[in-house]
């Protein structure tokens, strides 16, 4: 029994190491391009791709023996592949991020530096807590087959990985057609946007969860769902819509009857939407 742990331990503790070694080189190579670029935007495009290396590492280094890991190594590529995809689309020729404009200005001087801790470090840091759910798949040294939870998991995950990829799709074609400085003040609300003022965030949640289930039938598998809680949390109260709608509601007029008549987060379904 004692023997038995102490296997699943190690293979759990050796995938931490990997995913940590991975990230900060992941993370640091990156704020070193951004140093030459002038530009810490990139940290979001890279911010999918992270996790692909994470995953594409630790199926190297463990020696893909299970479908489960096949899996996880399959939905995390499609994901961040299509993600970093449209942010790279979306990014392209436009300056850098408002977000990091402002800790640049603060910061004077000594940005290049203090960007390495608070902006790239930290997003290393939170992108390793994400990737729990390929910590414990990767780390089971007794992987079983596929279960119900994982056909549950991989279910949720393509319905997120849907949300959000139309409301990404959306959201693009509306920019592009209100791209002038007279019509930028427009608000999206039709669409996905109709429901929810951010259904591209709730999409990337709901597929979160979805990876994260699938993560549960391994060895310390209840691990697997702080990935999806912690996201949660930092897109609601920290950098997603808490930041992005203080923002809005200073720039856009409009804003504010958006508000009134949509959603946060998550559609009231209850509610006949006019």
């Amino acid at each position: 029994m004692m023997e038995s742990i102490t296997v699943a331990i190690t293979g759990l503790t050796e995938s931490i190491i990997v995913t940590a070694i991975t990230g900060l080189s992941v993370v640091t190579l990156t704020w070193i391009i951004s140093i030459y670029l002038k530009d810490s935007s990139i940290v979001d495009i890279v911010w999918g791709l992270g996790f692909i290396v994470i995953a594409i590492t630790n199926s190297l280094y463990f020696e893909i023996n299970s479908i489960r890991q096949l899996l996880i190594l399959i939905v995390v590529t499609i994901w961040g592949a299509r993600l970093s995809g449209y942010l790279a689309i979306r990014n392209a020729n436009k300056p850098e991020d408002w977000r990091y404009q402002k800790f640049r200005q603060n910061a004077g001087d000594i940005y290049w530096l203090t960007s390495y801790f608070k902006v790239f470090l930290l997003q290393g840091a939170i992108m390793c807590f994400i990737s729990l759910p390929m910590v414990v798949i990767f780390g089971d040294n007794n992987p079983s087959s596929l279960t119900i939870i994982d056909y549950l998991g991989v279910s949720i995950f393509f319905v997120g990985l849907l949300t959000e990829g139309i409301a990404d799709a959306q959201m693009y074609i509306f920019k592009k057609k209100h791209s002038s400085l007279t019509t930028k003040e427009a608000v999206l609300n039709t669409g996905l946007w109709k429901y929810s003022r951010h259904p591209n965030y709730l999409g990337e949640i709901v597929l979160w969860f979805g990876i994260g289930i699938i993560g549960l039938s391994s060895e310390y598998g209840y691990l697997s769902l702080i990935s999806p809680l912690l996201l949660t949390f930092i897109m609601i109260k920290i950098s997603g819509v808490s930041m992005l709608e203080s923002e809005l509601i200073n720039t856009k007029p409009k804003y504010h009857e958006y508000i009134s008549k949509t959603p946060s987060l998550f559609p009231n379904l209850f509610k006949r939407n006019k």
